[in-house]
Parts: structure tokens; C-alpha cells; sequence
């Protein structure tokens, strides 16, 4: 496996977090773990957990907070 550069991991991302978008607008912050299990389950061994959890955790808050913002 190879590892994929932070531009690939963003989009990826992306995609996880507006494909689970049911999941965000029902339990907001706490689908941190549902979107890290996801994130995993694709990007394992491309990318370390951690980084994979923090940046994550950064576009989940966007998310969260733009929505209460709009």
C-alpha cells in the first residue's frame, strides 16, 4: 500500500463526511467514531489513525459550525 498526500486525504474526507451527512445531522460531534470507523475501513494503511482523526475531527466541527452559522 502506499501512502496518499494530504490533498487525497482531504477529499476523501469530503466525500465520507457529506456521504454521512443523515449521520452528522442526527448525532452531530458524536459521529466522530461512525466517520473514523468509515475513514479506516478505507484509508488504512495509506495513512496514520491519528492524522486521519484530527483532520477529521477539524471538518467535523466546520460542518457543524457552519451549519448552526447558515
Amino acid at each position: 500500500l502506499t501512502e496518499i498526500n494530504d490533498d487525497e486525504l482531504n477529499n476523501m474526507l469530503d466525500k465520507i463526511i457529506n456521504d454521512n451527512a443523515q449521520i452528522i445531522q442526527e448525532k452531530g460531534f458524536n459521529s466522530i467514531g461512525a466517520l473514523m470507523g468509515k475513514s479506516m475501513g478505507i484509508l488504512r494503511g495509506k495513512v496514520d489513525g491519528y492524522k486521519i482523526n484530527e483532520y477529521l475531527k477539524h471538518k467535523l466541527e466546520s460542518k457543524i459550525n457552519n451549519k448552526f452559522l447558515s
